[in-house]
Parts: structure tokens; sequence; C-alpha cells
């Protein structure tokens, strides 16, 4: 079957200005909102308007709380994982404003350290033994030491011990087997989209991306 563009793209571009009443339940997620279309609108080679650029930069602006760090919406309770999400949708905008959003203490709190080079053994001590003893028999990684083996705690493991230079203490055959259960489901439901998004990047951070077809 054939990627759809063209309707992609409608969809995508609509997103950014309207979304239905069915994403209500997300409104703590909404930097990863931003991230996944934008995302998905670069995968696609399509710009984005510089009048909605900014208007997501104002709005990821309106996220971000003083003491450092972005919520998952204007108000709410800042963490890792909004900050992660709106750093990153601010980077793909790329434009001046768009970077001045960013101010320094919220590339401190958050995974995306290794962009400021902000990265010392004593600030992750002890972080690449916990995440191997996250990886389970199958050879996926858990969200916690027990757990069964997840798509995006597998790409979120295997980045973080990429970023921290120690993938090499994961079992990286069992990771990688073609035949493991991550890689092998069918990207045609909004779930499963998203386990695509994340497992299909591992192959290529452990240096063996002739495994990852060309998406």
């Amino acid at each position: 079957p054939s990627l759809q563009r063209e309707q992609h793209y409608i969809y995508l571009k609509r997103g950014l200005r309207h979304l239905s009443d069915a994403y209500e339940c997300l409104d703590a997620s909404r930097p990863w909102l931003c991230y996944w279309i934008l995302h998905s609108l670069e995968l696609l080679d399509e710009s984005v308007p510089s009048s909605v650029a900014s208007d997501v930069c104002k709005f990821l602006a309106r996220c971000q709380s003083p003491s450092g760090g972005f919520a998952g919406g204007p108000g709410q309770h800042p963490h890792l994982a909004p900050t992660y999400a709106a750093v990153n949708a601010l980077c793909i905008i790329g434009t001046e404003e768009a970077y001045n959003v960013i101010d320094r203490s919220a590339y401190c709190a958050a995974s995306v350290a290794s962009l400021t080079n902000i990265i010392t053994a004593p600030l992750f001590e002890g972080t690449p033994s916990w995440i191997t003893r996250c990886q389970n028999w199958e050879g996926g990684l858990g969200g916690v030491p027990g757990l069964e083996a997840h798509g995006g705690y597998t790409f979120c493991g295997m980045a973080a011990m990429v970023i921290l230079q120690k993938e090499h203490m994961l079992d990286l055959k069992s990771l990688l087997a073609p035949t493991h259960p991550v890689y092998n489901i069918c990207p045609d439901k909004v779930a499963q989209a998203v386990q695509h998004f994340h497992q299909m990047a591992v192959p290529g951070k452990s240096g063996s991306s002739s495994q990852t077809p060309n998406l």
C-alpha cells in the first residue's frame, strides 16, 4: 500500500490548529502532540507555515515553568516528559523565536542534558545498571525491572544508554533480533503506529541501521 502523503499532510497541519474532543484525555500531553505532529511533517518533508510555527512557539512558552522545564499544558506542573517533547518540538521548528523559548534550566531538567553538555558521572550514577535490569528474557526493556517489554520503553532505555555511551551493557543480540515481538506489529492503529515510531529507531541507535527499512 502507498502512503497517502497529501491526506496525512492535511490532517497533521489541521492538528496544529484544532483537535477534536477525542483528544481531551491528552490535555496534560499537549507538548507531545506538538512534537508528534511537527516530527511527522518533518518526515514528510513538509514545511510548517511561519505563522503556525510562531503560534506553536508561543503556546510552548506558556507551558514553560518559571522554575525551569515544561509542563503538559499552561498552568500545569513541569516534569521531564513534556520538557523532552517541548524542546524537541522547538528544535524541529528551528527558528530564532523557537530557540529563544528554550532556557538553560529547561535543558538541565531533562534527558536532553546531552545537548547542553552537562552530563557528568555523578548525575547519572547507577542509571545504566538500572536500565540494564529493565531488560527481560526476550531482549526488550520494560518500564521498570521485572515488567513486560514494551516498544516505547525499549526505545527510551536504548536511547538513554546510547547517550550515556553504555549500550554495550545491554544484550544487544537479543534486543535486535528480527523476530523480536516489538518489531513485528502492523502500524494500522494509533497505538501500534506510536510503537513503530519508537521501535524502528532502535536498530539505528545500536549502529545496526541496515536492519531498519528506509522509512
